[in-house]
């Protein structure tokens, strides 16, 4: 139980590393061909020290050498948890690297549980750590990490050089370990779900990034967002309540038959916008799609993500021309909703 998985996307195989058998620790590596559908294990010179409940992410290198990273974990053989960085990059279907990343600078505390994402590709890719926990700091809540930390990566004499920066940021949403974390776009982490030893957590939290440099130098990490007040508001955003969206059966009767009687297109679901900001509610169900929308109420609270929302009160301002052109195809005048 607990290895990682991680897709190549240029081998067409899911890589796998780690884990428990119920007795012990593993550190061996296969790969399911995804073209095959067969398994190989991956057999290397060296390879890190067996492990479970550690992180893996895909780094998307430039020259074709795709390579995952390995942080943390829980190790065979020692107590607590761990804090090492181990690379594992393809060069073909017969030839796969282990090497161990040195790092400069301050490190994050060795932890277990926690949770990666990459955001960027190539040399300016940053991987963001959030969360875990170590037994060594005690048992349930007090075992548990509560920060965050992005990874930038590098190359040295000796290989892969790595350089932490932990991110000015704390707050109910980073304290919990076997969450989920992923980013959208290049700016946007959402946290989901976990422990936080003492019960699961159900909800979530967002962390806004800005300005995480590449070389690190001049690198201001703040995660920060001003509050209203003009004092300094933690990066954790929100916690998000487990809101149940607005759906058609909802819609007073008589703005359901104007709606389904108007001529416009998406008539229907610029109605059930309209409801659901009257009402404070951050999302509604598509009647087309059936999939969950998020209201301009709820998108007014954050920055534009870049992501070409539907009902974007920002004007699309960091959207690219590629996902703004998929946004005015499906509406027209999708920013009056």
């Amino acid at each position: 139980g607990n290895p990682t998985l991680v897709y190549f996307e240029r081998a067409h195989s899911a890589v796998m590393f780690g884990g428990w058998n119920g007795k012990l620790r593993l550190n061996d590596t296969w790969r399911l061909d995804m073209v095959e559908w067969k398994w190989e294990e991956v057999i290397t010179d060296k390879r890190p020290p067996a492990r479970s409940d550690h992180s893996a992410i895909y780094w998307e290198r430039e020259g074709g050498k795709d390579t995952m990273i390995v942080f943390g974990g829980s190790v065979e053989g020692k107590p607590g948890s761990s804090s090492e960085l181990w690379a594992l990059q393809y060069e073909s279907d017969k030839s796969w690297r282990w090497s161990k990343i040195d790092t400069l600078g301050p490190e994050p505390p060795a932890r277990t549980s926690h949770a990666a994402t990459v955001i960027g590709e190539g040399e300016s890719a940053k991987m963001i750590v959030t969360g875990g926990t170590d037994a060594r700091m005690g048992c349930g809540k007090s075992g548990i990490v509560s920060d965050a930390w992005v990874l930038l990566f590098g190359t040295g004499e000796k290989g892969f050089v790595g350089k932490w920066k932990r991110l000015d940021c704390d707050g109910y949403g980073l304290k919990r370990c076997r969450h989920s974390l992923a980013a959208l776009g290049g700016s946007i982490i959402t946290i989901w779900g976990g422990y936080d030893g003492d019960s699961t957590i159900s909800d979530g939290a967002t962390l806004i990034l800005k300005n995480v440099g590449v070389s690190g130098e001049e690198t201001d990490s703040s995660a920060r967002k001003t509050a209203n007040d003009g004092t300094a508001a933690k990066s954790i955003q929100e916690r998000w309540d487990a809101e149940v969206p607005v759906t058609l059966e909802e819609l007073p009767p008589e703005e359901l038959d104007k709606a389904k009687r108007s001529k416009f297109p998406g008539a229907l679901a610029k109605a059930l916008h309209r409801f659901a900001v009257a009402n404070g509610k951050d999302t509604y169900i598509d009647p087309s799609s059936g999939y969950s929308v998020f209201t301009q109420l709820y998108l007014k609270r954050r920055e534009c993500c870049g992501n070409g929302c539907r009902h974007c009160p920002y004007g699309h301002m960091n959207v690219t021309k590629e996902i703004d052109n998929d946004a005015e195809e499906e509406s027209q005048d999708s920013l009056e909703w």
